[in-house]
C-alpha cells in the first residue's frame, strides 16, 4: 500500500468534489471551488497507477503478469455500468441529433 499516493488521491478527489459546488460568482468560495477541476487529471492518473500496480502485485505469484487479462477484467467491470448509464441517458433524452454529438457519443464509448 502506498499511503502517500492514497493521501494525494484523497486531496485530489476532495478538490474534484468541491469543483461540483462551483457556481459563477466573485466570492472566495467560488474561486476556491473553481480550481478543483484542475485536479481531475491528476486524480485519474494516480488512480490508474494504483490500480495497475495492485494488479501487477496480485499477479506476482503467476509466471508473468498479463496486461490483456488486466484490461479484460477492467472492461468487464466498467462497461456494463457504462452501457446501463448510456441506455438510461438515451431513454431520457433520445438519440443525439447533431453529427458532433453522435461522434462524441461514439468516441466516448472507447475511452
Amino acid at each position: 500500500r502506498m499511503y502517500a499516493l492514497d493521501g494525494l488521491r484523497w486531496v485530489f478527489s476532495t478538490q474534484v468534489v468541491l469543483f461540483h459546488f462551483y457556481r459563477k460568482g466573485d466570492s472566495a468560495w467560488n474561486h476556491f471551488c473553481y480550481w478543483g477541476g484542475t485536479w481531475t487529471q491528476f486524480f485519474f492518473l494516480i488512480s490508474g497507477f494504483v490500480l495497475a500496480l495492485s494488479e501487477l502485485r496480485k499477479s506476482e505469484d503467476a509466471e508473468q503478469p498479463s496486461f490483456f487479462s488486466y484490461v479484460r477484467k477492467r472492461l468487464a467491470l466498467l462497461y456494463p455500468a457504462y452501457i446501463l448509464a448510456l441506455a438510461f441517458h438515451l431513454a431520457l433524452t433520445g438519440p443525439p441529433t447533431s453529427h458532433l454529438a453522435q461522434a462524441t457519443l461514439f468516441a466516448d464509448f472507447f475511452l
